[in-house]
């Protein structure tokens, strides 16, 4: 024998059923269950049921009681309809859930390409600029050495020494010149 059925609950249950195929069959995220045609079918004849279940749902206790093995028999013939929607719709959002991964996977990717493109670049210009650094002290040195040079020539020449520039401003004058001119080097420059 079965338990004596609460029609109160039996009503919630069907209302919260109900309820959700309402939100299955009007929320965009189930758009995609909706287009697919097996879904469309099985959801089509759900709402079918329920709309024809609603009369004796909302029909008074007596009414309800006696229309339950009618219920019973809808309900029973109408549960395949819901595992395969059901199923279906496991089955479209396991696939849109690997499109999504799949996309970003692709994102993940192009971004690693271009964080490998954007780190080889700095380390291309790290050693042309360290290259570039090298060679300025290099040449830094070669000018240092020339001038200590020149300086080592112009303090030991006999003859005055006095080196200008374009303007006429004197930069340089020899210990040389100094004695043949009687100017101090300080006083001249």
């Amino acid at each position: 024998t079965r338990a004596p059925v609460s029609l109160g609950q039996l009503r919630q249950e069907f209302d919260v059923f109900y309820s959700r195929m309402t939100t299955v069959r009007r929320a965009t995220v189930f758009a995609e269950l909706r287009d697919d045609p097996v879904s469309r079918g099985a959801l089509s004849e759900i709402v079918a049921f329920l709309d024809n279940s609603v009369p004796l749902i909302d029909a008074d206790d007596d009414r309800l009681l006696s229309g339950l093995p009618e219920l019973v028999i809808s309900a029973s013939k109408i549960a395949p309809r819901v595992r395969k929607l059901a199923n279906s719709g496991l089955n479209i959002f396991a696939q849109s859930a690997d499109k999504q991964r799949n996309a970003v996977s692709q994102t993940m990717a192009q971004l690693a390409i271009a964080l490998a493109t954007l780190i080889s670049t700095l380390a291309i210009g790290l050693y042309y600029l360290n290259r570039l650094n090298h060679h300025i002290h290099r040449r830094e040195r070669e000018q240092n050495q020339t001038a200590m040079r020149m300086k080592t020539i112009t303090d030991t020449a006999l003859d005055g020494v006095i080196v200008c520039d374009a303007d006429g401003l004197i930069l340089e004058f020899s210990p040389a010149a100094e004695a043949i001119f009687g100017h101090s080097e300080e006083d001249v420059l």
